[in-house]
């Protein structure tokens, strides 16, 4: 049993809620568009983008441009 009023139960709630949008919407509308800017990351997206892939729209795993990328992940790893 909890000793504290249910108010203050509510309040710390809705301040945990707050905060977990507060993160959630500072990764999406900061990091991630930063992100998306980093040269590697960038040269990813313009590749998809050449290939015409949506990456929203299905697994990479059907998308037929990236098939080398998958063999080439998928394929066994020689010793150095």
């Amino acid at each position: 049993m909890s000793t504290l009023p249910v108010a203050c139960d509510r309040r710390t709630g809705l301040i945990r809620l707050a905060s977990i949008a507060l993160v959630t919407a500072a990764i999406w509308l900061l990091v991630l568009p930063r992100l998306a800017e980093f040269p590697p990351v960038a040269r990813w997206l313009k590749r998809l983008d050449d290939h015409k892939v949506d990456p929203s729209a299905m697994y990479y795993t059907e998308v037929e441009a990236l098939k080398p990328t998958l063999e080439r992940l998928n394929a066994p790893r020689r010793a150095p």
